[in-house]
């Protein structure tokens, strides 16, 4: 009887120990378990941060791209009206600089009066040509504004638009106290109209209306602007 107690003593303290050896086993790896979850927890807050950071560098990258490619295209644009700008001032001096002294008067005058006529006639083409001949070759002549100004007109008559406006803008530039002045900022407002270009056409409407309130070109470019 002692004999079978001891044998189940025995066998009792031997399942003890394996049991607890069982219960450390699983708690040694339990907790290994919570350390390598708290590592990859650890990992994965690391990388959502690593991954915001990205996006918020992309965000800033893009906006310091869209900011950059907006000042570049002011300079661009900046550049191109001082290119313009330029371009008719040197326009203006080169027709100054060639205004040498009239060496031929009585030729000058005859030959502006001749396209002179041409026009009144309405005959605009050839008008046209002698006027074109006649700033080619008399530039200095005491008629030159006058020239220049009835050659714009002849082209507007003829629907030449584009170089009806260019020589308005010549005249603009070269001669701005000449009392026909109105009439070549409203016919200017009038060429860019009949090109398409609303924008220009106002522009050149409103400054007839600014400049000069009392003419009959500011009551008829009101009356477009309406």
């Amino acid at each position: 009887m002692g004999k079978k107690i001891f044998l189940l003593s025995a066998i009792f303290l031997q399942l003890s120990c394996s049991v607890k050896r069982d219960f450390d086993y699983i708690r040694d790896t339990v907790k290994d378990i919570d350390l390598r979850l708290a590592s990859v927890e650890e990992s994965a807050g690391i990388l959502d941060s690593t991954t915001n950071e990205i996006h918020l560098y992309q965000r800033e990258k893009d906006a310091y791209y869209l900011q950059n490619l907006e000042n570049i295209n002011m300079k661009i644009d900046a550049l191109r009206q001082a290119l313009q700008l330029s371009r008719s001032q040197l326009d203006a001096l080169t027709y100054r600089i060639q205004n040498i002294s009239d060496t031929n008067p009585e030729a000058s005058a005859e030959a502006f009066e001749l396209a002179a006529v041409d026009f009144s006639k309405g005959d605009y083409d050839i008008a046209e040509m002698a006027l074109l001949d006649f700033v080619q070759n008399y530039r200095s002549s005491p008629k030159i504004s006058d020239a220049l100004f009835l050659l714009a007109e002849s082209q507007f008559s003829l629907e030449k638009y584009e170089e009806a406006f260019n020589n308005y803008s010549l005249f603009r530039v070269n001669f701005p106290l000449n009392p026909t002045m109105p009439s070549a900022l409203y016919k200017s407002g009038l060429c860019k109209l009949a090109s398409g270009d609303t924008a220009e056409s106002r522009r050149f409407f409103n400054d007839v209306i600014e400049a000069y309130p009392d003419s009959r070109e500011a009551m008829w470019a009101k009356e477009k602007l309406r």
